[in-house]
C-alpha cells in the first residue's frame, strides 16, 4: 500500500513538473501573429480618385450634373454661398438670403443671418441647410427643422477671418457628402485648393512690399471713419506683404475725426464693395477729410480696393487679395501716379 502511494506521489510530481516545463517552453516560443483587423465593411481606405471630368484645381468650375443632382442646399449666408459656388455647388443652391446677389435671382430668398423661414425651407426640402448663426442663436429651429425633414443637421459656421473661412472649407466635404465616393473625391480635390489660395494669401513673401514701410490706414466707411484693425481678415492680408496697419487697435472700429487726425497715415485704402462707386468713395472721402491736413490726401496717396467680396470674408477673398495688391501698388510712393484709381480685381 505504502508503494502504491510513492508511486502516484511520484507520478503527480512528474505532472507538475512537466506541466511546469511545458508553461516555460510556450513563452520562449516566438507569439503568433495576431490575425489582422477586419476592414469595415463598404468602407475603403481611401477616398476614390477624382473623376476625370472633375477639373479638381479650377476654382468655380461647375461640379458635373451626375455628381450633383442629389444635393439641395438652402444658404442662408452670402459668403458661403461663395464658397459652394467655387466648390462647383451653384446648381445644387435652392434657397439663399436676399444678400446673395450674385446667385439667380429667381432662387427663392429663404432666411439670413438674424431670421428663418421655415416654411419656405420645409416647401424646398433641402438635403442641407448652411448658416452663420448669430452669436447668441438657439440652433433648435434649424435642428427641428432637419428632423422633421430627414434631412441632414444644419451646416453652422461663424466665418470672421481667413482662419475660419479655411476651416469651414475643409470641413464641407464631409458634411455634404459623409459617405466616401466619387462626390467625396471630387469635393476634397476642390476644398483643396481653395484651402492652398487662401493660404497663400495671408503667407508672407521673401521681399513682400506694397505701400513700403509705412503703415497704410484700411477704412470701409467715411462718416464717421470705420476702420479695419487688427486681427481682421484685411489686417492678415496687408501684414503678409510686409505693410503694417496704421490703426492697431482690434477687430472693426468706428473712430473720430479726431482719431484720424492724430493718426495721420501716410497712405490709405478705401475699402468698399460696391464696385460702381469706388470714384464716388474716393471724391467723398477727399471731400470729408479735405481740410484735415492729412498727409494721405495731400500727396495722393489714397486708393479704392471695391470688389463685392472685400466685406465679407470668403473663398471670394481669393480675388480681393488682387485688389489689395493694386491698390497698395498704388499708394507705395509719395508721388504715386497711380493715386485715386480704383483696385478692382476678379470677379466682379
Amino acid at each position: 500500500m505504502r508503494g502504491m502511494n510513492r508511486l502516484l506521489v511520484l507520478l503527480l510530481s512528474g505532472l507538475v513538473i512537466g506541466g511546469g516545463l511545458l508553461l516555460v517552453l510556450s513563452r520562449c516560443q516566438p507569439a503568433e501573429p495576431a490575425e489582422p483587423a477586419r476592414r469595415e465593411l463598404g468602407v475603403p481606405a481611401e477616398l476614390p480618385e477624382v473623376p476625370e471630368d472633375v477639373a479638381a484645381s479650377a476654382i468655380g468650375t461647375p461640379m458635373p450634373p451626375r455628381l450633383v443632382d442629389r444635393l439641395r442646399i438652402v444658404s442662408l449666408s452670402p459668403a458661403m454661398s461663395r464658397v459652394l459656388v467655387d466648390m462647383g455647388l451653384e446648381a445644387a443652391i435652392v434657397g439663399r438670403s436676399r444678400f446673395c446677389e450674385f446667385l439667380d435671382p429667381a432662387i427663392p430668398v429663404a432666411g439670413d443671418l438674424l431670421r428663418v423661414d421655415v416654411e419656405r425651407i420645409l416647401a424646398l426640402e433641402p438635403t442641407h441647410v448652411l448658416r452663420q448663426p448669430p452669436a447668441r442663436e438657439d440652433r433648435s429651429p434649424l435642428e427641428e427643422l432637419a428632423r422633421r425633414q430627414g434631412s441632414s443637421p444644419p451646416i453652422l459656421a461663424r466665418l470672421e477671418d481667413i482662419a475660419d473661412v479655411r476651416r469651414f472649407v475643409r470641413s464641407l466635404p464631409r458634411a455634404l457628402a459623409p459617405e466616401a465616393g466619387e462626390l467625396r473625391a471630387a469635393l476634397e480635390a476642390r476644398a483643396g485648393a481653395i484651402d492652398a489660395a487662401l493660404q497663400r494669401i495671408v503667407t508672407p513673401a521673401n521681399g513682400a512690399a506694397g505701400g513700403g514701410a509705412e503703415p497704410v490706414l484700411l477704412v470701409h466707411a467715411l462718416r464717421p471713419p470705420g476702420v479695419f484693425g487688427r486681427d481682421t481678415y484685411l489686417d492678415e492680408m496687408l501684414r503678409a506683404r510686409g505693410v503694417s496697419n496704421a490703426f492697431d487697435g482690434p477687430g472693426w472700429r468706428t473712430i473720430t475725426a479726431e482719431d484720424l487726425v492724430r493718426l495721420d497715415p501716410a497712405a490709405i485704402v478705401l475699402v468698399s464693395d460696391r464696385p460702381a462707386e469706388a470714384d464716388a468713395m474716393l471724391a467723398e472721402a477727399k471731400a470729408a477729410w479735405g481740410d484735415l491736413g492729412l498727409r494721405a490726401v495731400r500727396d495722393g496717396r489714397l486708393a479704392v480696393l471695391a470688389h463685392r467680396e472685400a466685406l465679407r470674408p470668403g473663398s471670394g477673398l481669393i480675388e480681393v487679395a488682387a485688389g489689395l495688391d493694386a491698390a497698395l501698388a498704388a499708394v507705395a510712393g509719395p508721388a504715386a501716379g497711380a493715386a485715386g484709381e480704383a483696385g478692382e480685381a476678379g470677379r466682379p
